[in-house]
């Protein structure tokens, strides 16, 4: 378990937040109390990006509104397979979401490449802290 595992592991939250600041539980130094709060304002969402109509190597998205992000924030995204979809199609497609261009207190950019080319809408999950 690494360090920022167990020093979550051994905190809890109490189901009261005042403003936007946790009640902390546990260790309570300002370090142990910064990283749950990053879980807490953390953001996930589901993001729909389009090659169009045509085969294309790259569909970009640029994701505002999210007042949670900092230019330090580590933004994880996985392509969604469609219900009624073969997840093989979307394994030889060889899709590659890349998020990028950190705005703090704004969004971020995702760039999803398919080096066979794709056409069409693809979901992309993106959590981030």
């Amino acid at each position: 378990m690494s360090e920022r595992e167990k020093t979550i592991s051994e905190l809890s939250v109490s189901t009261t937040l005042t403003g936007s600041e946790p009640f902390v539980h546990g260790a309570g130094n300002t370090a142990t109390a910064n990283v749950l709060k990053a879980f807490v304002h953390s953001g996930s969402s589901s993001y729909t990006l389009d090659f169009g109509s045509s085969y294309t190597d790259k569909a970009q998205l640029v994701v505002t509104g999210q007042p949670w992000v900092t230019t330090s924030s580590e933004i994880t995204a996985q392509v969604l397979t469609p219900s009624g979809v073969d997840p093989d199609e979307l394994r030889l497609l060889d899709l590659k979401p890349v998020i990028s261009d950190l705005v703090a207190g704004v969004g971020f950019t995702i760039t999803l490449y398919s080096e066979t080319e794709a056409k069409g809408t693809y979901n992309v999950m993106c959590i981030g802290v």
